[in-house]
């Protein structure tokens, strides 16, 4: 059997994110290619993939709410621990993104290609676990301001 591995990259750096307001200024095309790059050093046929957007909030106010940008990716005929191997160094944690390389076998291939086609964004409020104090998120609805900016045009 032939595996399919789906992959959530996070890429560390402010010219990936921007502060509310400020969605206007991240360049999507430059995000995508430098994405692209990363995975076609590898020599991976990626089938599908795209970049994808959040508003990322912290319930602790331990930094400002901005908007993230991420990969996402299904891969054929690699498995999932290549993959993470091969990834782990380019999409180092920090505090914003404590798991920046989600990556695991997928099941569903239609499923996980109709992520990247959603028609809906999310707002991902993160809170720490009480019990074992690792980072969590909840995901919520975009506020309409929120929707408005995100609705204008821009150059992908």
């Amino acid at each position: 059997m032939i595996p399919i591995t789906r992959v959530s990259a996070v890429p560390i750096g402010d010219r990936y994110r921007a502060s509310v307001g400020a969605l206007h200024t991240l360049d999507f095309s430059k995000a995508r290619k430098a994405v692209q790059r990363d995975f076609q050093r590898q020599g991976w046929p990626v089938v599908f993939g795209g970049i994808d957007i959040s508003l990322n909030e912290d319930s602790r106010k331990r930094w400002s709410t901005h908007w993230q940008l991420h990969g996402y990716f299904v891969i054929v005929g690699v498995s999932a621990s290549e993959v993470r191997s091969a990834l782990a160094g380019l999409y180092p944690a920090d505090d914003r993104a404590p798991r920046p390389l989600v990556v695991s076998q997928c099941h569903d291939l239609a499923k996980a290609i109709s992520y990247v086609i959603k028609p809906y964004f999310s707002r991902r409020v993160s809170y720490d676990h009480k019990k074992t104090g690792r980072q969590h998120n909840w995901i919520c609805r975009l506020r309409n301001h929120e929707l408005r900016e995100l609705a204008l045009p821009r150059r992908l």
